[in-house]
């Protein structure tokens, strides 16, 4: 080991003494995300609009990680200030913020003739506006702080392809990109990191694009990995982008597919 390297932390504590907040942690792969933050030894709040839902996250996530390890908050990231106000309800219960995930998200599939103002405004306030001041709110909190932060946003492999059907979303999507690619140019000389999540088929209960009779199997074959991703996929790419391990990673989009982006 070179002089003045640290060690790095073992698996099981990558994230020990770590607070994470995860925008979006009330369904999918937020929950992925939140759990796998637990394992690492982080103290998680799962932030959503849904209070029964989070309730029954936070209910859940506790039977695993123990009481005093999470906690949830009621956020609509569409209330700009709002952003700030769950990061300061984040730091006044468990003291502090290092790490933020921004996976709240919206998708509503049609073909271009069908796409109504309102299905495009949904898309693009959710997915875009609730990830720009997502993050700038914890920006403002680790620089008005002085401390190092990592920022997770979160994209899609349809950001990157032309899927039929979205055409709003792919967009939305292949701007949180751009946006995050920005933002890690901005901050990487006050030693926060931020950096980009892009998964492609994740079976979760809530995808219905892979819950319809068959959809599963037919995505699994066309994947190079033969397979359909997991929460426990995502969470662990999550882990790595929070951790000391990549302190060196700044704007890297860091695509958990299977393999689908890379072939197409």
């Amino acid at each position: 080991m070179a002089a003045g390297e640290a060690a790095v932390p073992l698996p099981g504590a990558l994230l020990a003494g770590k607070v994470a907040l995860v925008v979006g942690g009330t369904q999918g792969i937020g929950i992925g995300i939140a759990r796998a933050f637990l394992g690492a030894g982080a103290k998680v709040v799962v932030a959503g609009r849904d209070k029964a839902r989070m309730d029954a996250v936070v209910e859940d996530l506790t039977a695993v990680a123990g009481p005093g390890h999470v906690t949830g908050i009621q956020v609509d990231v569409l209330d700009v200030p709002a952003n700030t106000a769950v990061v300061e309800a984040t730091v006044a219960h468990f003291g502090a913020l290092d790490i933020l995930v921004t996976v709240a998200g919206v998708f509503r599939p049609a073909e271009l003739v069908e796409v109504t103002e309102e299905d495009f405004d949904a898309q693009m306030d959710l997915n875009l506006k609730g990830t720009f001041f997502g993050v700038q709110a914890a920006a403002r909190y680790f620089l008005a702080d002085g401390r190092p932060g990592k920022i997770i946003t979160v994209s899609s492999v349809a950001g990157r392809r032309a899927f039929p059907g979205s055409s709003v979303y792919g967009a939305s999507k292949a701007a949180v990109e751009h946006l995050t690619k920005v933002f890690a140019g901005e901050l990487a000389p006050h030693g926060i990191n931020v950096n980009c999540l892009v998964p492609g088929s994740i079976q979760t209960p809530t995808n219905w694009l892979l819950n319809r009779p068959g959809a599963a199997e037919e995505s699994a074959a066309g994947t190079p990995a033969r397979r359909n991703g997991l929460l426990v996929d995502m969470g662990a790419a999550a882990v790595y982008l929070a951790s000391g391990a990549a302190d060196f990673v700044h704007g890297a989009a860091l695509v958990v597919d299977g393999g689908v982006a890379a072939v197409g």
